[in-house]
């Protein structure tokens, strides 16, 4: 059976980002260009959204808590509150 078409989607959004970061250093990842966020924070946006959207949302579970859950925010996400 195919993949759902979201899950080919992400998949490939996500090797295209890969290709794109090819070559790029840890330092250079760190360097903040304004008026632009880095390239770590933009990978550690991206997946803080799919832990929400993947995992969180259309899951209920919670396998990487971060501050959301220590502000009690994530009971009201999943309806717990």
């Amino acid at each position: 059976m195919a993949p759902h078409f979201l899950v080919s989607q992400l998949r490939f959004a996500r090797s295209e980002f890969a290709r794109g970061l090819a070559g790029v250093t840890e330092e250079d990842a760190r360097r903040r260009l304004m008026p632009m966020n880095c390239i770590s924070w933009m990978v550690g946006h991206l997946a803080n959204q799919e832990h929400r959207y993947w995992v969180l949302f259309a899951q209920g579970k919670d396998v990487a808590p971060g501050p959301a859950a220590w502000r009690g925010s994530r009971r009201k996400m999943l309806g717990d509150a």
